[in-house]
């Protein structure tokens, strides 16, 4: 509008906006997996062909003593975090919730509770079920539009590229970092090299940064690794996405028995 003209100022800073504001950093967290929660722990949002799971883990989450109040803290904090997620990713269809297991019953009702209403305004349709003696909740949503998630599914090279370049930028920017390594596989760094070339040049000579592109031929697509240097070459910060699936299945199996061994110690508890 003509009368806001005067609201709108140029911005001078050396760092791009969108870098400088956390705004690149939040548009690259959509299309991750993962989402960190506040308390240490985080969630894993995985699409499939029949469905889409979520997986809520504790992680760094044990500041409480007693298991049963661990669990429901996480598991009411990634509530309102997967509520926040459903909304901005558009998750639709089937949605199968993996809570931490917790025995109270009324702590799965006020699971359900704060899930539902932090649900409450959203336009989509929803019905939703219980929380299973698993730990499992089911849920279903109206798709609204075409939903973000598909971008991960179907992650085309290009995007690919743009996606570790962008993640590069932004890290180097909050870490002030002077030397990127870029450890991708060897057709990303060629498709790099030949495509955003200029972009490079144009962001190292700005920001007199250091950009190596390295090929590691133990990579796949969609697998990175970035490392963060100083002007010293002692390196700051390492970021990777490479599936580690030895440690995921062991969490995984770790955070399973918590329920089976609960159980046991109040089935044989002496009275």
């Amino acid at each position: 509008m003509p009368e806001n003209v005067k609201k709108i100022k140029k911005y001078r800073g050396k760092i791009p906006l969108f870098h400088s504001a956390g705004i690149e950093k939040s548009l690259n967290q959509i299309f991750e997996p993962t989402v960190k929660l506040e308390s240490g722990g985080y969630i894993v949002i995985n699409p499939t062909e029949a469905l889409i799971s979520i997986d809520i883990n504790s992680g760094q989450s044990t500041k409480e003593v007693n298991i049963e109040k661990t669990a429901l803290k996480t598991n009411l904090e990634a509530a309102e975090e997967i509520s926040r997620q459903i909304k901005i990713r558009d998750l639709s269809g089937l949605i199968v919730i993996d809570f931490i297991d917790m025995l109270n019953f009324y702590n799965r009702r006020a699971v359900e509770r704060k899930l539902r209403d932090k649900l409450k305004d959203d336009r989509a349709r929803i019905q939703f079920g219980k929380i299973s003696n698993f730990g499992l909740l089911e849920m279903t949503r109206q798709r609204l539009r075409e939903g973000s998630i598909k971008w991960n599914m179907t992650l085309s090279l290009d995007s690919f590229a743009v996606k570790v370049m962008k993640k590069a930028e932004e890290s180097a920017f909050s870490n002030k970092a002077k030397i990127i390594n870029i450890n991708i596989s060897e057709k990303v760094k060629n498709f790099i090299e030949k495509n955003l070339s200029k972009e490079i040049n144009y962001f190292k000579t700005k920001y007199k940064l250091e950009f190596n592109l390295i090929s590691d031929k133990n990579l796949i697509l969609p697998e990175f690794r970035i490392d963060l240097l100083n002007r010293n070459k002692k390196i700051i910060k390492k970021i990777e996405n490479i599936e580690n699936i030895e440690n995921k299945f062991i969490h995984h199996e770790r955070k399973r028995n918590i329920f089976s061994k609960q159980n046991h110690k109040k089935k044989f508890n002496p009275r």
